[in-house]
């Protein structure tokens, strides 16, 4: 059964069952996180403001598998060190990114922000 209820294009009114992107994925077809390329770059990834992990500088992400230490650009180009945290989801899956990174990038703390994730 759909997860939601979506019109497909403006001015439709016809809803159509649609699922989530994700549902019904087995742990053979979950992505892993990638290898970093050669300048440590994992991904971009779309990341809102976390509460788990507390205070510090981190960022929570499918990108890593363990904890690591690495950078996150915005796309105004400004960086912050934190701490990459494994989040347990797929790679393709949105991050979490502590409030004082937020602070650190200047992102509205209500928004959802494009950021590239490298590893030291």
């Amino acid at each position: 059964m759909p997860d939601v209820m979506v019109n497909e294009a403006p001015g439709d009114d016809v809803l159509r069952p649609q699922t989530r992107p994700g549902v019904g994925l087995t742990d053979a077809t979950v992505v892993e996180a990638p290898a970093p390329a050669a300048d440590g770059f994992l991904g971009e990834t779309l990341a809102g403001l976390g509460v788990a992990g507390g205070q510090g500088m981190w960022v929570q992400t499918g990108l890593v598998e363990s904890a690591r230490t690495g950078r996150v650009v915005a796309a105004s180009g400004a960086t912050a060190e934190v701490e990459l945290r494994p989040s347990g989801a797929a790679a393709s899956s949105g991050s979490q990114i502590s409030l004082q990174a937020m602070q650190r990038l200047g992102l509205p703390l209500g928004a959802l922000a494009t950021l590239r994730v490298y590893v030291n």
